[in-house]
């Protein structure tokens, strides 16, 4: 995972031994599918997407009520929310339950490789609010096509992303709705970032394979594995 998650599990978890984060990579198949659009979402004029299982740590609620009370948002540029329950659920206030009814808010549920890409390729802004990560994979899809993002102000995503995206108190709904605007505007402007190659930035499942084996490498009793290709 990250580095962060690793200095967790260092601090509370007081394991015997070193804890070493070795990353993660993007699947492959996303990188390379070919984008097609989702059915449904036809004739729309932008939207906001949000990525993740739909659970209360993925701070759903917060977004969802964040994207009404911007005024940005509206059935032509809905919130598009992609995932399928898992772990307890959020419970959506009726601001939110009216603007899913109204299809300003929309619950794509489970999307393909190609469907995905094509969201993260259209999309005016990617929010991800989680309250809580190791690493959040999706932020590092977000990176690859170039969508701007919109991110928790926690450790592991500072240290994913860097300058590479808009930080924002989670738990502050007025300070979501007011950055998720500002967002929106400058992404409707036609400020758009450049998309950014991850693997140089050493997130790659080779990158991983090499510093797990590394890690192991150094156990006692453990030969250093001959391994040119990785």
């Amino acid at each position: 995972s990250s580095a962060s998650e690793a200095l967790r599990i260092q601090a509370k978890g007081r394991p015997r031994c070193a804890v070493i984060p070795v990353g993660l990579g993007m699947a492959p198949g996303l990188a390379a599918a070919v984008p097609v659009a989702p059915s449904g979402l036809d004739g729309l004029q932008g939207f906001v997407l949000v990525v993740g299982r739909l659970n209360v740590r993925k701070n759903l609620a917060i977004a969802l009520q964040a994207a009404v009370r911007s005024g940005r948002v509206t059935p032509q540029r809905p919130v598009v929310v992609v995932g399928e329950a898992s772990g307890r659920a959020t419970e959506l206030p009726a601001a939110v339950q009216d603007a899913v009814q109204s299809g300003s808010v929309r619950f794509a549920g489970f999307v393909t490789d190609a469907e995905l890409a094509w969201l993260y390729l259209q999309a005016d802004l990617f929010v991800f609010l989680s309250l809580d990560e190791g690493f959040g994979l999706p932020t590092l899809e977000a990176l690859h096509f170039g969508t701007p993002i919109l991110a928790s102000d926690i450790a592991v995503f500072r240290e994913i992303l860097g300058p590479r995206a808009r930080y924002v108190d989670p738990h502050s709904l007025q300070a979501v709705a007011a950055a998720m605007a500002v967002s929106l505007d400058i992404a409707r402007a036609g400020a758009r970032p450049s998309r950014v190659a991850v693997h140089a930035l050493g997130y790659s499942w080779t990158a991983s394979v090499r510093r797990l084996r590394d890690a192991v490498s150094r156990l006692p009793g453990m030969p250093r594995p001959n391994c040119p290709d990785l």
